[in-house]
């Protein structure tokens, strides 16, 4: 029989290949009531690294990447955002140019966008004189649409090429692979994949849940559970999503946005992933949780170096006439909690007030 703690050894070094390899990241939608729209999600990646950022609308944006004999896609964002971003070092360039790739983030309309890796992503090879990298596909929508159907119809005119971003991770150089989970202040969601260089689009999914899988296999996978009726319970993505299923229609509906801000946490808790040491001695894991209240258009969000729960109004930014710089927060800093959205506007560090925008409920 094999030592118990040589087992767990290379059971934690399987999961720390896992963790560095797949960047896993799950999102659990809340639609309970008219009123209640909340996004709960989770970024897992090898380092917590990133930035928060307030993006005023009228500022002049081009894709980041754009493929030999394509030009990046220009646009001027007609709405303010706020968005969760890392920086990824662009591939094969030689000169240090890092690549913003956007996680999660919603508009002052009330879009608001998640991105997933799913590698299975296969994009169309088009005839365009313009390109649009995955790495700033979020942005582009966050900037330019106020509403899921908008979004879409965008998507789908295909007035541009959509291109992976090349960027190097640990583990190699990759074409950033994603999907896209969008929602907005009418309750309507929309799942975007790109598969077998086709555009698949699912409007309105009855299981609000997304993964690391497609939506189509992952929907099989909840089938197959159906059938064993065992719960798994591994951070791989097919699991992840089950578990998120099964627990989403065992909780009870929020009575209150301010329950189903705290209903998201609590739901997504469950497809955690612990920071782990991996192959290359990162702490690979859940770096950020974020839980977005749609209606309100505010974001509250914690980190894996900070328990406590920050929030931001972006109503309150893009009331803020003179703030019209892009603004970013060092999601590293420990020292965020409460109502943070003065320092985007303060230009200033003194530790936040801790407040909350549902203090009148």
């Amino acid at each position: 029989m094999k030592h118990p703690h040589a087992s767990l050894s290379a059971l934690a070094m399987s999961f720390c290949i896992v963790s560095q390899n797949a960047q896993p990241c799950s999102e659990i939608f809340v639609q309970d009531a008219a009123s209640t729209l909340v996004s709960a999600r989770n970024f897992d990646f090898e380092r917590g690294h990133g930035f928060v950022t307030y993006h005023p609308a009228g500022l002049t944006h081009a894709a980041q990447f754009a493929p030999p004999g394509t030009q990046p896609q220009q646009w001027t964002s007609r709405f303010a955002s706020l968005s969760f971003d890392v920086s990824l070092p662009a591939a094969d360039t030689g000169r240090g140019a890092v690549y913003a790739a956007g996680v999660d983030g919603i508009n002052e309309a009330g879009l608001k966008v998640g991105t997933y890796v799913l590698r299975d992503s296969t994009y169309p090879v088009q005839l365009r004189e313009t390109a649009l990298d995955t790495a700033s596909l979020m942005g582009y929508l966050l900037d330019q649409f106020d509403s899921v159907t908008a979004a879409l119809a965008d998507l789908e005119a295909a007035p541009y090429r959509v291109v992976p971003t090349p960027v190097t991770i640990s583990s190699g150089q990759w074409g950033v692979a994603l999907h896209l989970y969008l929602h907005d202040a009418s309750g309507a969601s929309a799942i975007v994949e790109y598969l077998d260089g086709q555009l698949r689009i699912t409007r309105n999914p009855a299981v609000a849940v997304l993964t690391n899988s497609t939506y189509q296999q992952s929907l099989q996978a909840l089938e197959r559970f159906r059938t064993s009726g065992s719960v798994p319970g591994s951070p791989e993505s097919l699991d992840r999503f089950v578990r998120g299923a099964y627990y989403s229609a065992l909780t009870a509906a929020p009575a209150s946005a301010r329950e189903a801000v705290s209903s998201g946490f609590a739901r997504i808790q469950v497809l955690a992933i612990p920071l782990t040491v991996n192959a290359v001695g990162a702490q690979g894991g859940t770096q950020w949780t974020i839980v977005t209240d749609i209606p309100a258009r505010t974001v509250h969000f914690r980190t894996g170096r900070n328990p406590q729960i920050a929030s931001i109004n972006l109503k309150l930014l893009a009331s803020m006439k003179s703030l019209r710089k892009k603004v970013r927060v060092d999601l590293m800093r420990t020292d965020l909690v409460g109502d943070i959205s003065r320092l985007f506007f303060e230009r200033a560090t003194p530790q936040p007030t801790v407040t909350s925008i549902y203090d009148e409920e």
